[in-house]
């Protein structure tokens, strides 16, 4: 039974966290004295956990989390990729663009997190938002015990997502491309992430 469970949430994280390897890579191409690697990792982390926690939520028939809107969360990769395209318009002939990474967040927020990471929190939360509707119908056929190995599985798994983005960033002809480019793929990027969450 152990082993049925490790095998269906290392399928369900890979499956529906797939296109995440690319977003993480496109992320840590942007690490520079402002984005720091960690940056991405922890709000990589803290975005899988709150889709995975809000799934549990609702599993467990905490029915206020109406899965007909989840869909809006496309919004917000939509809005930080038009941030992205105007901010690199505004500044486009300075040796530093601003990217969804350096969106400069004010309010009590900052003093507790990052802008940095709050802006890879809410990314991964906008990509992940479908992920929802698989997860709630697998854990509620898990115990308490399941839930526990599940929560292992995808610690482990989002490392391994991380670390598989960073060294692709990490190639010199990947990395080139992504920070010549990056003006225009980050947009394009996260705007399709977006509309492909809000038209799923």
């Amino acid at each position: 039974m152990m082993i049925a469970t490790i095998i269906t949430s290392v399928v369900a994280f890979a499956s529906t966290n797939i296109d995440d390897v690319f977003v993480l890579t496109l992320l840590f191409s942007q690490v520079d004295h402002k984005m720091k690697r960690s940056d991405v990792v922890i709000g990589q982390y803290l975005g899988v956990f709150s889709l995975f926690g809000i799934s549990i939520l609702a599993t467990f028939g905490l029915h206020f989390i109406n899965m007909a809107h989840l869909n809006l969360l496309g919004i917000v990769p939509i809005f930080l990729g038009i941030k992205t395209w105007f901010d690199a318009k505004k500044t486009q002939k300075q040796p530093q663009l601003k990217t969804p990474s350096t969106v400069q967040t004010k309010g009590w927020l900052t003093k507790i997190i990052r802008p940095q990471i709050l802006s890879v929190y809410l990314i991964t939360v906008g990509n992940g938002a479908n992920n929802i509707g698989v997860y709630v119908p697998l854990f509620s056929e898990y115990s308490p015990g399941g839930l526990a190995i599940t929560t292992v599985i995808f610690a482990v798994m989002i490392g391994m997502w991380c670390y598989a983005g960073y060294r692709l960033a990490s190639f010199p002809l990947v990395r080139a491309k992504l920070v010549k480019y990056k003006h225009i793929v980050i947009p394009i990027i996260f705007i399709a992430l977006g509309l492909s969450v809000l038209f799923d």
